[in-house]
């Protein structure tokens, strides 16, 4: 509850430029709603929490859907590692690993977002690629999930097309993995949002 008070304080701030102030009871009450709507999240959490970040720090030996858990890393199904280095529990029994010479806290939930915002990154660069090979233009934005691309007039219909399929082609290590795209127009990139 304190954590959800304090990050609403700082992104309306951020956002609007007014901090929205909640108080500790409305923000308590808001993640037990949101916990007892999302049972099966919080379970995967506490997943994370009890089985997944331990096996990570004792040497692996765990599948986590395309996910390999390894000693202090997680293979992707790419071929590429996300690194917890010196993955220990501290004096409080928190979990802590070593980012760019500082420490940092790992739970379940960070874990899991990280493996998500992982994934995430190999499907959208994956569909950056194959429209390499389809369309005459190149990617000219990345950002988070969104490929952006200037394209002229005539050609808006065939590259949509081409995009909405590369972006919901799912991969050889999810076949079952449901995947849904937007496709947005503009003028510019703030006209298409």
């Amino acid at each position: 509850g304190e954590k959800f008070v304090l990050r609403v304080e700082t992104d309306s701030k951020n956002q609007t430029g007014t901090a929205i102030k909640l108080p500790l009871d409305e923000g308590l009450r808001i993640v037990g709603v949101y916990r007892r709507n999302m049972a099966a999240i919080t379970r995967l959490w506490r997943y994370f929490d009890n089985v997944v970040i331990p096996a990570l720090a004792n040497g692996g030996g765990l599948t986590v859907g395309p996910c390999v858990i390894e000693h202090n890393a997680i293979l992707l199904p790419s071929g590429l590692r996300l690194h917890y280095e010196n993955l220990h529990k501290d004096e409080n029994n928190q979990w802590k690993y070593t980012y760019a010479g500082l420490p940092q806290w790992l739970y379940g939930g960070k874990l899991l977002e990280n493996i998500v915002q992982a994934l995430d990154r190999i499907l959208v660069m994956g569909a950056a690629l194959r429209m390499r090979q389809r369309i005459p233009y190149n990617l000219a934005l990345n950002a988070h999930d969104e490929n952006v691309y200037v394209v002229r007039d005539e050609d808006v219909d065939v590259v949509k097309k081409a995009l909405h399929e590369e972006m919901v082609r799912r991969p050889s290590w999810a076949l079952d993995l449901p995947i849904m795209a937007e496709v947005k127009l503009g003028k510019n990139y703030a006209e298409a949002k």
